[in-house]
């Protein structure tokens, strides 16, 4: 058709037009050239975002074989991408290997999804201290998203061991500190494994207990309770709620408390 010859011309004039072309090419169906043009694109996080889209169309026509291959180009494209520079930022890297994680598990590779984490894990401990604080929390949120919790508990728990020495840190990380501890609540949450849970919250608690700033501990507490109330094991929700009540008594600012009270609150409602 000459519509496909359009689109596969267009696809040698930039990395934008080649994006676009790739994609209208899935969308049609045809994704030998879709593929063609994708490997085409210059710029390493534009070809795996490319490839990582052209995946996800594939699974909505149930290709099993395409999807896999797609994804596998992907995280072979986004393991190529260089250190920040002036047109990426540092965080690029294990923001696009996150989602490619978050496609992945979707279309039920949890395999490479888990690669994928654990190369975006890789790739965070060698970036500057200001970037890391973002990119965990996104590795976080995108491990809740496995079917399988034990595939997930060693990415949480690696997340966890990076962010550590961030707690006692001044300036804009140890702020940020609090959004890794919450994204490994969430996660926690939507994957409902009871064992998990019980490995990783009452870790959280402690730490969020050692946490001077109110403001980020109330954050931490909400997503904590938030947790809680999804689990199905009261004997393990009982005491981590009341110890989230403990701390939340003293807190000297009304609205942080009502936060977390509510929170609190919500979790017994759940139960």
């Amino acid at each position: 058709m000459q519509i496909r010859r359009d689109l596969a011309e267009l696809g040698t004039s930039g990395d934008a037009d080649a994006k676009s072309a790739a994609l209208a090419l899935a969308a049609d169906g045809n994704f030998s050239q879709a593929l063609a043009i994708a490997r085409s694109i210059q710029s390493e996080p534009d070809k795996a975002l490319t490839l990582q889209a052209i995946a996800a169309i594939a699974g909505e026509v149930g290709g099993a074989s395409t999807v896999f291959t797609f994804l596998q180009e992907a995280l072979a494209a986004a393991r190529a991408i260089p250190p920040g520079d002036e047109d990426w930022t540092e965080e690029t890297k294990p923001q696009v290997l996150s989602a490619i994680a978050f496609t992945a598990n979707e279309l039920g590779e949890p395999g490479l999804a888990q690669a994928a984490l654990q190369e975006a894990i890789a790739t965070t401990k060698g970036i500057h201290e200001f970037s890391k604080p973002g990119a965990l929390a996104t590795i976080a949120v995108a491990a809740g998203d496995f079917e399988d919790a034990s595939l997930a508990q060693p990415i949480l728990q690696e997340v966890l061991a990076i962010a550590k020495p961030m707690q006692d840190g001044d300036g804009p990380n140890g702020i940020m500190f609090n959004t890794i501890l919450r994204a490994i609540a969430f996660a926690v949450s939507e994957l409902g494994d009871t064992r998990l849970a019980q490995s990783t919250l009452p870790e959280l608690l402690v730490i969020a207990k050692s946490m001077p700033d109110e403001a980020g501990k109330s954050a931490v507490l909400d997503a904590i309770a938030s947790a809680v109330g999804k689990l199905e094991t009261p004997s393990l929700a009982r005491p981590i709620l009341q110890e989230i009540l403990a701390m939340a008594k003293p807190m000297q600012n009304e609205q942080h408390k009502a936060w977390v009270l509510r929170a609190i609150a919500e979790a017994v409602g759940e139960r």
